[in-house]
């Protein structure tokens, strides 16, 4: 099996956007994160890296915030669906709910032909079926660039 590379899009703002607090974002990056733990340790042994964005969001918040103007939300984006375009798959968590920003990310990918796996739930049955798509992509050759 060749070792895999997958992007996990999952809500930041979530459904209150631009409305959303530190704490929302900070709450949703903490549920993706554990959701990325739960997710690593229910296909180990098989060859997959996953990149959460919740993992890094530290950087982000704060080059985004208010007032610094490093970045704005547009030039994030842009960042993530290069990054997209470098793996393998993309896993959309949507337990978190609705997001802006993984609608983006999710059309990125299906325009660069990336798969996309929707993951509901941490359900055992939920899980298995990430595992089948996980295994599938572990089976074809993986991207050179």
């Amino acid at each position: 099996m060749k070792r895999i590379k997958l992007y996990m899009s999952h809500a930041i703002r979530g459904a209150k956007g631009p409305a959303a607090t530190d704490a929302d974002m900070q709450a949703n990056n903490e549920a993706a994160m554990r959701a990325a733990r739960v997710i690593r340790a229910w296909l180990y042994p098989l060859p997959v890296d996953i990149y959460c964005p919740g993992e890094v969001d530290e950087f982000v918040m704060t080059a985004a915030k208010n007032g610094l103007g490093y970045l704005t939300n547009d030039q994030i984006l842009a960042v993530d669906c290069e990054i997209i375009k470098r793996c393998d798959g993309l896993i959309w968590y949507s337990e978190l709910g609705p997001s802006d920003g993984a609608e983006i990310e999710i059309a990125c990918a299906e325009d660069n032909m990336v798969p996309v796996h929707t993951l509901s739930f941490l359900s055992k049955m939920d899980l298995y079926s990430l595992q089948v798509f996980v295994e599938s992509l572990c089976q074809r050759d993986t991207k050179t660039n």
